[in-house]
């Protein structure tokens, strides 16, 4: 009877636990979509000369490119701007801006999570990117970093 008590214990915290994680995740997604929308209506609503130079000088988490691989926005690598990187490789060998527009071509939403160091702690992490097609040939996206269980290895 002893055992069952320590194994109820041991499945409750490890439920909580997950639960926890999950709910991290629904709100790190819930944000980066409230972002990445936040940044289209300015779009629609100023243009997008005065977007590129709002979120220049504004936004650490929006990026904007279009469908030559050609960003306008990129606060994480300002030195790719005005530079196409379509034919980028990450150490995966993934070409990463090209999933990047055919994920915006097919409507937008969430790339696979990607082994990347976290500027902001300096640390790798998972990040998860989300993509959204404002015009027919440029889309932004944002992005949020996550722990996994696996290091190296990003299960979503």
């Amino acid at each position: 009877m002893k055992n069952f008590w320590a194994i109820l214990v041991v499945l409750l915290f490890c439920s909580s636990a997950n639960a926890s994680s999950i709910e991290a995740t629904t709100i790190d997604q819930s944000k980066v979509i409230a972002i990445v929308k936040k940044a289209e209506n300015y779009i629609k609503k100023y243009g997008k000369e005065k977007a590129i130079i709002e979120f220049r000088k504004n936004s650490s988490d929006i990026f904007m490119a279009d469908y030559d691989g050609v960003f306008f926005v990129s606060p994480l690598h300002p030195e790719l701007i005005g530079h196409s990187q379509l034919n980028y490789k990450d150490n995966s060998g993934a070409f990463v801006v090209q999933e990047e527009i055919n994920k915006a071509k097919a409507g937008g939403g969430w790339l696979k999570g990607r082994w990347r160091e976290n500027p902001q702690t300096g640390k790798y992490q998972c990040r998860k990117i989300y993509i959204l097609p404002v015009t027919e040939n440029y889309f932004i996206g944002s992005w949020y970093h996550y722990s996994s269980d696996k290091p190296g290895v990003c299960e979503s």
